[in-house]
């Protein structure tokens, strides 16, 4: 079978595939990462307010229906659990 003179043979129409998805890939993890940033960076009045956002946009990305966060205090010997479902 002769190929065509220009025509992609298949195993580059499978690398162009490839590269195309990773580049997918590669843009959506950065488009979370600039969202997860917003999240971090926008006007916070307290610590628990902002690991809620946190927690409820990871939880968001995730599609799960709940997740948990555990801050341990090694100093004062402290643990403290919360649980997060969604709406």
């Amino acid at each position: 079978m002769q190929r065509i003179k220009g025509s992609p043979s298949g195993i580059d129409a499978i690398y162009k595939y490839t590269i195309y998805f990773l580049t997918e890939v590669r843009c959506c993890l950065h488009q979370l990462m600039l969202d997860l940033a917003w999240v971090v960076f926008e006007q916070q009045t307290s610590v628990a307010g902002l690991i809620r956002k946190i927690m409820l946009h990871t939880q968001s990305l995730l599609t799960c229906q709940r997740c948990q966060v555990l801050l341990v205090d090694n100093t004062q010997q402290v643990c403290r659990s919360a649980v997060f479902l969604s709406h």
